[in-house]
């Protein structure tokens, strides 16, 4: 898992870690990909955290050092999960969804708007139809329910 919320990073609080080096580090060359791996206790599970937060978060999501990062992971993880910003907040997130496989889409049942879904997925339909590669992004929406019973 990367956390590549560049602006509000959160995965090192949700596993416990510190947030010095990660995946911002990497994309400026500080850093080689096996550098910052954290190690999680849920089996199989690496994490890269952020690092610092950088003054230019898109410009460094849309470099070809991104690429290459992402094609080193590749190479070497079975799955790689990248934790985004929101897609409406800032550009960040499409920036990315357009160099991987696939998007999962988590929605807030009742807090969600309906039209900001509908308008991602046009996003995402004409990131598809720029695309050239043999798998276009292909988005998934999840949609999270509370439990009125934990309440």
């Amino acid at each position: 898992m990367v956390d590549a919320d560049l602006r509000k990073p959160t995965v090192h609080y949700t596993f416990r870690l510190d947030n010095l080096t990660g995946l911002s580090n990497i994309l400026v060359g500080e850093q080689t990909i096996e550098e910052p791996v954290s190690f999680s206790d849920v089996e199989n599970l690496d994490i890269i955290s952020c690092s610092p937060i950088p003054p230019n978060p898109a410009e460094l999501l849309g470099s070809k050092k991104m690429r290459k990062f992402i094609a080193d992971a590749k190479s070497q993880y079975d799955m790689i999960i990248f934790d985004t910003p929101p897609v409406l907040a800032v550009t960040d997130a499409q920036i990315l969804a357009n160099m991987v496989d696939g998007s999962i889409l988590v929605i807030r049942s009742g807090v969600t708007e309906k039209e900001a879904v509908q308008y991602r997925q046009k996003q995402n339909y004409s990131a598809q139809c720029s695309t050239t590669a043999k798998n276009p992004n292909q988005t998934i929406i999840i949609t999270m329910v509370q439990n009125n019973q934990n309440k």
